[in-house]
């Protein structure tokens, strides 16, 4: 296994630009090795960002690959514990 892959999260996930941020995830996910993400930056996020990053958590965890967040913002927690996701997103 190399060594962790990082991401650091922008400012802003939402669905004008949840393809793109799904297309960087996915090439993490063809890595072998840790990852972790940044989400210190992120202060807004919207339903289909959410989902997205549910997904892609639920499919490292299912390949077996080590997850792990850096940095979850306050906005990430709250809004995933509104929307029931905070389990699916490794948040506790």
């Amino acid at each position: 296994m190399s060594s962790e892959s990082q991401l650091s999260l922008p400012e802003e996930l939402s669905i004008a630009n949840v393809g793109e941020w799904k297309n960087r995830l996915s090439e993490l996910l063809r890595k072998d090795s840790p990852l972790s993400l940044n989400a210190a930056a992120l202060s807004r996020v919207d339903t289909a960002a959410i989902q997205m990053l549910a997904a892609f958590i639920i499919q490292v965890r299912s390949s077996g690959q080590e997850f792990s967040w850096v940095e979850p913002s306050e906005t990430l927690k709250s809004t995933s514990k509104c929307l029931g996701m905070s389990e699916y997103l490794a948040l506790g």
